[in-house]
């Protein structure tokens, strides 16, 4: 007695069967290991095509920032008790050309020397090119160092002011490239924000004046991406800051064995950063600050260690990336299955060298040979049943009485 209904396929089932059925268990297992060896080049190559900007979030407790303001931002703070100091152009000079570790310390004329300190209350503009340096070692005064960024003559001349005051007591501002200012700081805090080229932190070096060198205390690095097809954040990977680091975001990736600094610098991406320095009186030190920045690759200087590189790899996009964790089970699915139908025509060749191979070098006896008939004759039936179904169309179902 024939059944009614004969035996259908679906979608899910031809693609199993088509996988598993009538296939020998060493072609499936080789087609597994040829799969997971081609993992890491899929991997590459969809971080090839998702290569793009990671933004990267650096919150730290730090003694020092330094920062080169690139354009008129409108950078401005409001300070109270603080006091300023006018430097000459030529003590500007010999200081900077000290932190190079290239100056020599003499003593200047009267008229040379920087003003005496002035007590100011007021608002503080940054203008474009102004190199900006911030310091407060422990719970002591905030120093604030404005200078024009070092460049040609013609850009020095032609320049905006570094910075301009504007005291409450006065209508008119102030216009300066080189100033000092110091803020002490009680009960209420001095919080701020600050946009340019540089680093947070610095590295530590021997001390060319008598006075120890600020250092980055604490911090964290997050590495922040968007998700393939849509605008939604997702955190790549997080890195620990330790004592004396210095970070810089690279707009482009740089071998860093023996960098270059000037390659370095033109490499360095803008920071944009909201600073708050508290009070004495609240038992904080340094300044609490969080920076972000948008770039390729961060770069990390220690202390007696080479620049290191902190770059998200692709298993860091695939373990936070939802869209590539849906993505990737389906290429490999569709990697096996293609390896698979390769095999198809090869692998009973491949065996059958690889067992003459093996009985020349006396590693398989005579017996096996039986078996190894068999099998392929099996092998050749499966493929061949497998076939004939593909070929025959559904039967309709028949009625009964005929």
């Amino acid at each position: 007695m024939k059944p009614q209904h004969t035996r259908t396929r679906g979608a899910h089932a031809a693609l199993l069967s088509g996988l598993w059925e009538g296939r020998p268990l060493g072609q499936t297992l080789l087609s597994l290991v040829l799969t997971a060896g081609a993992i890491p080049l899929l991997m590459e190559a969809l971080t090839l095509v998702m290569d793009r900007s990671y933004t990267f979030h650096v919150n730290a407790n730090t003694e020092v920032l330094t920062l080169t303001t690139e354009a008129l931002s409108g950078t401005g703070w409001y300070l109270e008790k603080a006091y300023a100091r006018l430097e000459s152009p030529l003590q500007a000079a010999v200081v900077d050309s000290a932190d190079d570790d290239t100056g020599t310390f003499f003593e200047l004329p009267a008229d040379l020397a920087p003003l005496a300190w002035e007590p100011f209350t007021g608002y503080v503009e940054v203008g474009p090119q102004a190199r900006v340096r911030l310091t407060r070692q422990g719970s002591g005064p905030l120093s604030i160092h404005i200078t024009e960024a070092r460049g040609d003559a013609e850009s020095r001349t032609s320049a905006l002011p570094a910075a301009v005051l504007r005291p409450l007591s006065e209508e008119e501002g102030h216009s300066t490239r080189d100033i000092e200012l110091r803020v002490t700081l009680d009960e209420h805090p001095l919080n701020g924000t600050l946009q340019g080229l540089g680093t947070v932190g610095d590295v530590l070096s021997p001390p060319t004046v008598p006075v120890s060198p600020p250092l980055l205390r604490n911090g964290d690095v997050s590495v922040v991406g968007r998700r393939l097809g849509s605008e939604l954040l997702y955190t790549v990977m997080n890195m620990p800051l330790r004592l004396g680091d210095e970070v810089r975001v690279l707009t482009r990736r740089l071998a860093l064995d023996d960098p270059d600094q000037e390659r370095l610098q033109e490499a360095t991406a803008p920071f944009t950063c909201t600073f708050s320095v508290a009070g004495a009186t609240s038992g904080a030190t340094g300044i609490d600050l969080a920076c972000h920045a948008s770039g390729r690759s961060l770069a990390i200087s220690r202390f007696g260690a080479r620049t290191g590189s902190l770059e998200p790899r692709p298993w860091d996009v695939l373990a936070n990336e939802p869209s590539m964790q849906a993505i990737l089970p389906l290429a490999l699915t569709a990697l096996f299955a293609l390896i698979q139908r390769l095999l198809d025509g090869v692998y009973t060749r491949l065996s059958g060298q690889a067992g003459k191979l093996l009985r020349r070098l006396g590693w398989k006896s005579d017996g096996d040979r039986s078996n190894q008939r068999l099998l392929r004759r099996r092998t050749l039936h499966c493929h061949a049943r497998r076939r004939w179904f593909a070929k025959t169309p559904s039967r309709a179902p028949r009625k009964e009485g005929r």
